[in-house]
């Protein structure tokens, strides 16, 4: 324990003359002045226990006393004595202002000492605790890592598995569709129109789930497809083809009927065949039935189908299996790439993964080797802290003590002193000069060592006999401690790449420390810098932009409607949503007009609306042998009437096309994929009826005496012709493009495409007549809203009624034009 330091004032107040003189005993240099020593011990006597056993000082006294106690003389004389002790009070004040000022640099030096080991405790423990955050979070980051490693591994392997099975299968099925484009390319080439008219016979089994064709080579080519889209194409054209031959012959005389529609027996029977009864052997073992189906005593036979008729379904059973392999194409390259992109997106994930595992081990090495040395720093420190602590206890109390002792001497040597002087009776007044603190001016360096001048001033001045004042300037040593050294940093490096490509990464820099702090200069701030980079999901769905205005509305009567539109405003990311501009998320319509046409008809007093919008109008007339010969008159009936009711003051140009098909397979190749070199009105059957024109009675003459090509139906080509067109329209009019159409388009794929093309430049009027139109696939084509795109009109039979004849154009009128009257 440190001792208390106490005031002169306080040891003065209980300061007795034995005390002061067992004090003075205990100073050194008093025992080396005898003559003070006889004084002392004349005047107070000298316990014998603060005697010193000095044979000369016992000699000392006895000279100096004699045998007759006579007064000492010289240095015994008070006067003398008195000076002696104020020598001593000097020196013993000298020694206590040293004592202090080097306890003060103890005390300071020790203290800064203390102050720096609790402080590198403190910023052990901090970097301690820091390192330790950076070890669990870089073992949390791990186990994740790990996990994720191993489930996207394992997922990766899956993928692959996967896309091998299902690439596997797509090839397979192309491979089986390869193989059945041949085989109807055979069958293709048994059919010759020409010099077999009449060779083929459908027939429709019971037990069979289709319908046969009875001739030779044909329908065993047909047994050699393999594919189920070429079987179905197949039996849904033989059914069509049953189905049209028995409608064919309700029409002719009852006498042509054939017999075979009345469920007679065909013509291969089966008879009994009887076994030799006189060998008892067992009877040779015959192959097995072929699974295919063979006609028995329950088919139904129907007439000759036409025979071109026949091929050109064929022709479309060839076009779809080509659609299919186009198809298969397309899916095993999309599967291709889908799996490419898969295999790349899992390569870079499990890299960035692993990069990262590796980053983050290396961060735990790091992190653990820090919180190793900042625990052993720390306890370095504790333990150095521990013995500075234990050495400046032991100084301060040394201090304390030694500070103490001069001022008991100081007191001891007054108290005597004036004993000595008043042992006469008479009262002499001595006082010591009395001086301020010091007062310290500023050091001449921060650091380093410096100097600093020290004054203070005369509080009492001496009386008698008292102590001189002493030094009242000094000039000191200070800041001796070795000036900080501040931390300087270098430049901040290069950002580094994103750690994560989406979904939150992290980018990384750092500098060098060019110096280090040292002897308590400011630390060094952060050498590593981190940012986010790449916050966006990895999985983002398109952005859309704000609705558009409302369109005016696309009809005047009957109800039409108005649109609206939003456009993406940014695209998808990743595997994110999107939608197509048809869907509702983008687009929306709103019913408008609704008053009746009828109304506005019998207002006008008019059985037919005219087109008063500017329009350009192109029609597409379907002249497939699927018409038959009433339907094909109807049809042109139709536009005939259409094309002249159009004729409104040069509002409407009209442009006419009349489209039907090839009529053998080469020719189809041909048309589908060589244009260059083909002949379109001879090949593909597309005639350019009209141009461009306003003279609408002229057109209509024209329709009048066109002639049935009655052939196949290449839709996708006539949609293309019309889209080229399209350059030639006038700039302002809206183009509109109107298909009368009844049969099903050679080629699914070929039409779809070029109607979503046509469809972008033009607004495409679909107009389905008769029972065979492919109503569905219209509708699937069609834009939206769909009831001012298709028109539907169940049968021409319908069309005899020049109500319903006349109903038909209004419809068709208003859909094309916004504006009638």
């Amino acid at each position: 324990m440190v001792t208390k330091v106490a005031t002169k004032a306080e040891i003065m107040a209980q300061m007795t003359t034995e005390k002061a003189v067992e004090t003075l005993m205990r100073i050194k240099s008093i025992h080396k002045t005898p003559e003070l020593m006889a004084t002392i011990e004349n005047h107070f006597g000298v316990p014998s226990h603060a005697r010193k056993p000095s044979s000369s000082m016992s000699n000392l006294q006895t000279a100096l006393r004699g045998g007759s106690h006579r007064e000492p003389t010289g240095y015994a004389a008070v006067g003398t004595a008195t000076k002696m002790l104020n020598d001593m009070t000097k020196a013993a004040f000298e020694g206590l202002e040293a004592e202090t000022e080097r306890c003060q640099f103890e005390d300071g030096k020790q203290s800064g000492t203390l102050n720096i080991l609790q402080t590198s405790v403190r910023t052990f423990n901090g970097q301690a605790a820091g390192a330790r955050g950076g070890v669990v979070s870089a073992q949390g980051e791990i186990s994740t890592l790990e996990v994720n490693v191993v489930t996207t591994t394992e997922a990766f392997e899956e993928h692959k598995i996967t896309c091998a099975t299902e690439l596997r299968k797509l090839r397979f099925e192309l491979t089986t569709v390869e193989a059945d484009i041949l085989v109807m390319g055979r069958v293709l080439d048994l059919i010759d129109c020409p010099e077999q008219p009449q060779q083929f016979m459908l027939v429709q089994c019971d037990h069979c789930n289709g319908v046969m064709l009875r001739q030779a080579g044909v329908q065993q080519a047909l047994g050699g497809l393999q594919s189920e889209a070429a079987k179905q194409f197949v039996k849904d054209s033989l059914d069509q083809a049953y189905e049209d031959a028995a409608e064919d012959a309700q029409d002719v005389p009852d006498e042509d009927d054939p017999p075979a529609l009345a469920q007679m027996s065909a013509s291969h029977r089966n008879f009994t065949n009887f076994t030799n009864v006189t060998l008892n052997i067992s009877e040779e073992p015959v192959p097995p039935e072929v699974a295919d189906c063979v006609e028995t005593d329950k088919c139904s036979i129907a007439a000759s189908p036409n025979c071109q008729k026949l091929k050109d379904r064929f022709i479309v059973v060839q076009a779809g299996i080509s659609d299919k392999k186009v198809e298969l194409d397309v899916a095993i390259r999309e599967k291709e790439e889908y799996c490419t992109g898969q295999t790349q997106e899992y390569e870079t994930n499990i890299n960035d993964m692993q990069a990262k595992l590796r980053q983050e081990r290396a961060k735990l090495a790091v992190a653990t080797e820090e919180q190793n040395q900042a625990e052993t720093g720390s306890h370095v420190s504790s333990q150095q802290h521990a013995s500075a602590s234990t050495e400046y206890t032991r100084t301060m109390k040394a201090c304390c003590d030694n500070k103490n002792t001069f001022t008991s001497e100081m007191c001891a040597l007054e108290k005597i002193r004036g004993e000595l002087n008043n042992m006469n009776g008479t009262k002499v007044f001595i006082t010591d000069c009395e001086v301020s603190d010091w007062r310290e001016e500023e050091c001449s360096s921060p650091c380093n060592g410096g100097t600093a001048k020290s004054v203070r001033s005369i509080i009492t001045h001496k009386v008698g006999q008292g102590v001189d004042c002493p030094a009242l300037e000094k000039v000191t040593s200070c800041h001796t401690e070795v000036c900080p050294v501040d931390c300087l940093l270098g430049s901040w490096g290069e950002w580094s790449e994103c750690g994560a490509a989406c979904g939150g990464g992290v980018k990384e820099r750092s500098r060098d420390v060019e110096t280090s702090p040292a002897h308590g200069g400011e630390p060094c701030a952060s050498t590593q810098d981190l940012i986010g980079c790449n916050v966006q999901a990895c999985n983002k769905d398109c952005t859309l932009s704000k609705w558009s205005g409302w369109t005016t509305c696309s009809r005047t009567c009957d109800g039409g409607t108005k649109r609206r539109v939003r456009a993406i405003k940014e695209p998808k990311v990743g595997g994110g949503n999107c939608w197509n501009a048809n869907r509702p998320k983008r687009l929306q319509f709103k019913k408008c007009n609704k008053k009746s046409c009828k109304s506005l008809l019998r207002k006008k007093k008019k059985t037919l609306l005219q087109c008063r919008s500017q329009v350009d109008v192109t029609v597409l007339l379907d002249g497939s042998a699927s018409l038959g010969w009433y339907g094909w008159t109807k049809s042109k009936q139709i536009a005939e009437k259409l094309v002249k009711n159009l004729n409104s003051d040069a509002n409407a140009q009209v442009s006419l096309e009349l489209f039907s098909g090839p009529s053998t397979w080469s020719d189809y190749q041909a048309c589908t994929n060589n244009p260059d070199n083909v002949d379109m009105e001879k090949q593909c059957r597309i005639f350019q009826v009209s141009p461009y024109t306003s003279d609408t009675d002229a057109l209509a003459e024209k329709i009048r005496a066109l002639k049935w090509p009655a052939r196949s139906t290449l839709t996708s080509v006539a949609l293309g012709m019309a889209d080229a067109d399209l350059k030639y329209g006038r700039e302002g009019a809206a183009s509109v493009v109107v298909v009368l159409t009844d049969g099903k388009p050679i080629s699914y794929e070929q039409t779809k495409a070029a109607a979503l093309r046509l469809q972008q430049h033009a607004k495409v009027v679909w107009i389905p007549i008769g029972r065979n139109a492919p109503i569905d696939l219209i509708k699937e084509l069609a834009s939206e809203p769909q009831n001012e795109h298709v028109i539907e009109v169940n049968n021409f039979y319908m069309l005899r009624y020049a109500r319903k004849f006349n109903e038909l154009i209004n419809n068709i009128t208003t859909t094309i034009c916004p504006e009638v009257a």
